[in-house]
Formats: structure tokens, C-alpha cells, sequence
């Protein structure tokens, strides 16, 4: 039975709702170390993003002293394309400053729990009210401090606060633990990729014989050829909209910021033509190459893959695996290279094209080498697919519960949460869904 809770606005139970501005001169005055500048682009549905982390000094730090973020801020993102998304900040952030773009909305610690108010923005309900009040600007998405104010939503006892966000934190722990797993995996493989094909410390290679030409440095037996040499560009297409009742494993460059995680669609929600992803390939973004977003599909859950127009699909050449093709696409000496040959219209929407990259200048290893570093890699980039998919499985379920729980659907005035591991809590929760 639906228990049915007191409302109040966030007025009623926040110390502080606000947010703050860019420092004078833009991004031009970000320091490599300092204070961190948290923006829109830092705030996610319920995590933190370190990307692309801005730092400024103490002076800059000064001028923004009136939007010091403190352990358990909640962050809202209140203008543009990601109006309404939310995050606690982690601690490991802190010092902080928000920009213009970003409100702290700071609970009363005696009133409101910081992370059921994050539960509660995020959950359909709330996210949707804020989007509907966010369409009411006049030029732009944005959500004002009087709007925030005013925002109300349903305050169960802090004890039932506390147990709602407990259920759901279970599963986000879980979730962020197997992000630093895969972080760990990545960067291991990265390291190995420009060990042994960019500082050519690969096994034997203390007796190995080095040869130099115009062009540099390699080791006896490699050569020298172009990136068409090491793969080929799929071009095969199909539109989606064709197969309006087909399920589509939907590549996008949103999905891959979300976790990169491909959206089940239908064909009929697709309006324009994707590129085919076919197996053992790579795909590497054509649109602003300095931003990482190397993917490497994992195996179809049984639907067939497409991609964004964005993303080339790259097949490695015979004697390369997709690995190899992976950490190659994922080095940043190659994705400089990329950014600098990328053309466009304005610094935010710089391309590189397929035939560019075709004739880019390679030091292609021996297919031995090539193998013997595939039998490192692979299982490490294999568990990172598994440990993505889980994550997947755990958000599907976490957000299954999140309604139910902050709308009182699922009654938790009984759970015992102390000392319960993930498991023991969602057993309890989902013998509760099913009663």
C-alpha cells in the first residue's frame, strides 16, 4: 500500500540554495592544480564525473565564496541540454566552487537526508517536474533559485529517509566500485599499449636491433605504413526505421557518456540511418577526436548493433586483433594526432574523415608481438565488457526500485539495513515489491 507522506518546498528544508559563476576569464584562467571549479558537465544522474574537472586559484577561489560546496552539497545542474541532472558530491572533490550552471542545494541536516533529496530529483517523478518547470524559461532551458525554492516533495521520518537511500546507495557503491575496477583494467592496458609499441619496451627487447630513417627510430622487422594498414572503416548502413518493431543495440555518443552502456530502441524511435557495428570491431568517434571516446562494443545481448553516423566502426587488418585496434584508437598520442588533422566549423564540432585517416602514418608492429600482447590485454578488456554489463544490470535495477521506494509504494518502515551487504537488502526489498 502506498504510504502517503507529508510535502514540503526545499525552502522549508535546505540551509542554502545557490549557484555561482565563471571566474573572469573564462577558461582561459583555469589552473592545473588548485580549487575545483565543478560545471555542468561534472554532474550526472547520481555520479560524479572527474572529466574535464576545472581547477582555479585561491584568488579566483575568493571571488566564489559564496558557493563553498561542503560535504553532502546536492548538486543540480539548473540550465541548458542537462537541466535537472543531479549528483551528491563526493568528498574526494572537495575544495570546491560551482559555476552558473550548478546550484548546491544544502538540506538541513535535521529535516531532510542528503542523498534520499538526490534519490528523490533523480527519480521519474521528480526529474520530470523539474524538466516541465525548466521548459518555462524564456529563452533557454534553466531553472531559477525561486523556482527551487518552491519545489516541493514528499518528506517521509528521516529513519525512513535514511533506509530509502540506503537501499538505493547499496546499489551505486556496488556500481562505482566496479567503475574504478574498470578504470584500473583500462589505464593497465593503456600503460602496456604505449610500453611496448611506443617506447618499443616490448619482451626481447633488450636484444632486439633498431633501425633509423628519416622518420625516426623502430625495431628491426616493424614497419612503416598507414592506419589503413592496421584496419578498415565499415561502411555498411541500415535504417532503422524500416524494422519499427525491431529491438536495436543503439551505439550513441550520449550513451557512451552515460556509462557506455548501447540503448535498447525500436526501430521506429530512430529517425535517421546508423552505421552497422559488426563483431570484433572498434568504434572510434569522428567528432571531436580529443575527447576519449574509444569504445569497444561488447558481444549483442541478441538484437542487432548500430552507431551513430558519428562513430567509424573499425575492422583490425589481418595479424591485428581488436584489442590491439582498441588500445592503438585509445592512445593519446594517436588521438592527438587525430585532433590535429580534425577540421570544422567551430572548436566544438571538429571532425576527422575516413580518408585522412586512412593515409595517417603508422609504426605497425610484427603479428607475433601483435599476439602476444592480445593474450595480456584481452581478458583484462573482457572483464571490463562483464563489469559494464553488471553495472548496466544493477542501474536497471536500482532504477526499477527508486519509484517505488521514494513514493512510498514499497514500504521500508520494517527493514533492519545495519550491517547488510547488497544482496541481504535487495533480497528484503524485492520479497517487500513482490508482497
Amino acid at each position: 500500500m502506498t504510504q502517503s507522506w507529508p510535502e514540503a518546498p526545499l525552502k522549508a528544508i535546505t540551509t542554502k540554495i545557490g549557484s555561482g559563476a565563471t571566474p573572469r576569464g573564462g577558461k582561459e584562467s583555469y589552473a592545473a592544480e588548485g580549487i575545483a571549479l565543478i560545471r555542468s558537465m561534472n554532474v550526472y544522474d547520481m555520479s560524479f564525473n572527474w572529466d574535464n574537472l576545472a581547477r582555479i586559484g585561491d584568488e579566483q577561489a575568493k571571488q566564489l565564496d559564496n558557493v563553498v560546496v561542503q560535504v553532502d552539497d546536492v548538486l543540480l545542474n539548473i540550465t541548458g541540454a542537462s537541466v535537472a541532472r543531479c549528483c551528491k558530491v563526493p568528498s574526494s572533490a572537495l575544495p570546491a566552487r560551482v559555476n552558473q550552471h550548478v546550484a548546491i542545494i544544502r538540506g538541513h541536516k535535521d529535516k531532510v537526508s542528503p542523498l534520499y533529496l538526490m534519490y528523490y530529483l533523480t527519480s521519474p517523478l521528480g526529474k520530470n517536474r523539474l524538466l516541465s518547470l525548466a521548459q518555462g524559461g524564456a529563452t533557454r532551458e534553466a531553472l531559477t533559485k525561486g523556482t527551487l525554492e518552491e519545489f516541493s516533495l514528499p518528506l517521509p521520518p528521516l529513519p525512513i529517509q535514511r533506509k530509502i537511500a540506503t537501499v538505493l546507495s547499496a546499489y551505486d557503491d556496488l556500481i562505482e566500485n566496479n567503475t574504478r575496477r574498470v578504470q584500473v583494467l583500462e589505464e593497465m592496458a593503456r600503460a602496456l599499449y604505449r610500453e611496448w609499441f611506443v617506447e618499443y619496451r616490448f619482451p626481447g627487447h633488450d636484444t632486439a636491433e633498431f633501425v633509423e630513417d628519416e622518420h625516426g627510430r623502430m625495431p628491426e622487422g616493424w614497419e612503416r605504413g598507414t592506419f589503413s594498414d592496421a584496419a578498415v572503416v565499415f561502411s555498411t548502413t541500415l535504417n532503422p526505421a524500416h524494422f519499427p518493431e525491431e529491438e536495436f543495440e543503439h551505439f550513441s555518443l550520449p550513451a557512451f557518456d552515460e556509462g557506455q552502456r548501447p540503448v535498447v530502441e525500436l526501430g521506429e524511435m530512430i529517425k535517421s540511418s546508423k552505421n552497422r557495428v559488426p563483431k570484433n570491431c572498434v568504434l572510434l568517434p569522428k567528432l571531436n577526436p580529443r575527447i576519449p571516446r574509444v569504445w569497444l562494443p561488447p558481444a549483442s545481448m541478441g538484437s542487432r548493433q548500430i552507431a551513430s553516423t558519428e562513430f567509424l566502426p573499425l575492422l583490425p587488418a589481418r595479424g591485428y586483433s581488436k584489442y590491439w585496434l582498441y588500445c592503438l584508437c585509445s592512445a593519446p598520442e594517436l588521438l592527438e594526432r587525430l585532433a590535429a588533422m580534425a577540421s570544422g566549423t567551430s572548436s566544438s564540432h571538429q571532425r576527422i574523415s575516413p580518408k585522412g585517416l586512412a593515409i595517417l602514418p603508422l609504426v605497425l608492429p610484427p603479428e607475433k608481438v601483435v599476439q602476444r600482447f592480445t593474450e595480456v590485454v584481452a581478458p583484462a578488456l573482457e572483464l571490463t565488457s562483464a563489469l559494464r554489463q553488471r553495472n548496466a544490470n544493477l542501474r536497471r535495477t536500482r532504477d526499477l526500485l527508486l519509484p517505488r521506494l521514494v513514493s512510498g509504494e514499497l514500504d521500508v518502515s520494517a527493514l533492519d539495513v545495519r550491517g547488510l551487504g547488497l544482496e541481504a537488502i535487495g533480497a528484503e526489498v524485492e520479497e517487500e515489491a513482490v508482497a
